[in-house]
């Protein structure tokens, strides 16, 4: 979901659940990131979405994954381009 002041975007497999949040700040030239939830796994990929939507989109921008099973890099990065895409819309 986007809103004017940033974003919420939430990433489930298989079943809809939240998973790991991260919350990031596009103020400045570093997006600054805080963990909410921890992840059990992915949690690098979280918080490189979440930075990456942050370096777009000035505000709060706030990531959910639930990924039970490790990403393979294609896989991330196929997610990473959507998202991307959708967000810059």
């Amino acid at each position: 979901m986007r809103f004017d002041n940033g974003s919420f975007v939430c990433i489930t497999e298989g079943q809809n659940k939240i998973g790991g949040m991260l919350a990031s700040i596009g103020a400045g030239s570093v997006p600054v990131s805080n963990m909410i939830i921890p992840a059990k796994s992915e949690s690098l990929f979280l918080k490189l979405i979440s930075q990456r939507l942050s370096s777009i989109i000035k505000g709060i921008n706030i990531v959910s994954a639930f990924i039970p099973q490790e990403l393979d890099g294609k896989t991330a990065n196929t997610l990473i381009a959507k998202i991307k895409e959708f967000v810059e819309k």
